[in-house]
C-alpha cells in the first residue's frame, strides 16, 4: 500500500496524494504564498510531518551489486518466557521462531478490527489537535470520537472550515462501530 499525504495551506486543502505530488504542491505554495502556514499530514497516522521538497534528479545513478543472501526484514529481539513456554515452543514444527510468528499472525488477525479502530481514532485525534484545537466544539468532538458517537462527532465538527471538517471526517469514518459518519454541511 502506497503511503499518502494531505497538505493544508492555512485552513484550505492544498494537495492530497503520494509524497511526490504533495511535496511539489507544497514547494509551489511556499513560493507563491509566504503568509499562510503550510502543514502536511500522514493520512495513515494523522501526524504532522516535515515534507521534503523535490530534489533535482541525480545524474550518476550507478547500481551496486550485492552478493549473498537477500535481507528478509527479520528483526531479532529478546523474548522472555517461562521454561515451560520455551519447552512447548521447542516442540512445535519449525521451532520457536516459526511458532511465535504463527501465534503473532493469528493474534493480529483476531484483534485487527479493534486495533484498527483505535489507530484510526488516534490518527483523527492527532490531526484534530493540530488543526482544530482552537475551533468551536473541539473538546466535545474529541469526547464524541473516543466515545464512538458518530452522529455527535459530525454535529461537533459541522461548523469547522470545509477542508478541515472533510479531512477530519475522512480520518474518522471507520472509527465508529458499523456506522459511516455523514459529512454534514454548515447551514
Amino acid at each position: 500500500m502506497q503511503q499518502s499525504f494531505t497538505a493544508f495551506c492555512g485552513s484550505q486543502l492544498l494537495s492530497s496524494g503520494n509524497a511526490e505530488a504533495v511535496s511539489t504542491a507544497v514547494a509551489a505554495a511556499q513560493v507563491s504564498n509566504s503568509t499562510e502556514m503550510v502543514l502536511v499530514f500522514d493520512d495513515q497516522s494523522g501526524e504532522q510531518i516535515d515534507m521534503p521538497l523535490p530534489k533535482p534528479p541525480r545524474v550518476d545513478q550507478r547500481r551496486t551489486v550485492r552478493t549473498g543472501r537477500p535481507r528478509l526484514g527479520v528483526v531479532g529481539r529478546e523474548v522472555t518466557l517461562l521454561p515451560r513456554h520455551w519447552d512447548w515452543l521447542g516442540r512445535q514444527p519449525g521451532g520457536a521462531s516459526v511458532a511465535l510468528r504463527k501465534l503473532v499472525e493469528a493474534a493480529s488477525k483476531t484483534n485487527k478490527s479493534s486495533a484498527q479502530i483505535r489507530e484510526k481514532r488516534e490518527a483523527t485525534y492527532r490531526f484534530m489537535t493540530t488543526m482544530g484545537g482552537n475551533l468551536p466544539q473541539y473538546e466535545e468532538a474529541i469526547r464524541a470520537l473516543f466515545a464512538g458517537k458518530g452522529d455527535r462527532f459530525s454535529e461537533c465538527v459541522a461548523g469547522w472550515p470545509d477542508a478541515i471538517r472533510e479531512y477530519t471526517l475522512k480520518l474518522a469514518v471507520d472509527t465508529f462501530e458499523k456506522k459511516k459518519v455523514a459529512a454534514k454541511r454548515r447551514s
